[in-house]
C-alpha cells in the first residue's frame, strides 16, 4: 500500500516538487491530461509519491505512456520497457505490475476512445466516476485519491 499522496519522496538530497492540480473543473471531452493525470496517479504506487511520479512526466511522455492511442497500442512488455526508458524507480516486479495496470487501464478507457470517462469528468466527482475508475484493474483508494488530486477535485 502506498503512503498518502502529501507525505513527501524519502529520497536523499531530493526536493519534492509540489503538486498542482492541472485541471479545475470539469472538461467538455476526454483531454490528453485526464490520461496523464491517471497514469501519473497510478504510478504512485509502492512508496512512490504523487510527487515523484509527476516529475517523471516529461520522460513517460516521451516514452507515449501518456498518449492512450499509443498506449492501448502497446502491449504489456512494451509498457514495462518504456517505463524502464523513462526511469521509473521500481523494481523489476512492481514495474511488471504497473505495466499491467497501464494496459488495462488503456484498454478500459479506450474501448470507446475515452468518451464514458470523460462524460464522468464532464459530470465533475461523483459516485458513477469513481465506481467507473474503481473497475479498472489497479486503481484502488490511494490511485482515486492522487487522480482526484491532480484533477482538482480534492479541497
Amino acid at each position: 500500500m502506498s503512503p498518502p499522496a502529501s507525505s513527501p519522496e524519502e529520497s536523499p538530497g531530493r526536493e519534492s516538487t509540489p503538486v498542482t492540480p492541472r485541471a479545475t473543473g470539469p472538461r467538455s471531452s476526454l483531454d490528453p491530461e485526464a490520461i496523464s493525470d491517471l497514469v501519473c496517479a497510478m504510478l504512485a504506487v509502492n512508496n512512490l509519491s504523487l510527487e515523484r511520479s509527476v516529475e517523471l512526466h516529461p520522460a513517460l511522455e516521451r516514452e507515449g505512456l501518456l498518449d492512450l492511442c499509443r498506449l492501448t497500442a502497446m502491449e504489456i512488455p512494451e509498457i514495462f520497457e518504456a517505463l524502464r526508458r523513462a526511469e521509473y524507480p521500481k523494481s523489476e516486479y512492481v514495474t511488471g505490475l504497473v505495466s499491467g495496470w497501464l494496459k488495462a487501464m488503456a484498454t478500459r478507457v479506450g474501448a470507446d476512445d475515452g468518451r464514458e470517462l470523460a462524460g464522468l469528468l464532464d459530470r465533475g466527482p461523483s459516485a458513477e466516476l469513481d465506481a467507473y475508475l474503481l473497475s479498472i484493474k489497479g486503481v484502488g483508494s490511494v490511485v482515486l485519491r492522487n487522480f482526484k488530486i491532480l484533477r482538482g477535485m480534492v479541497g
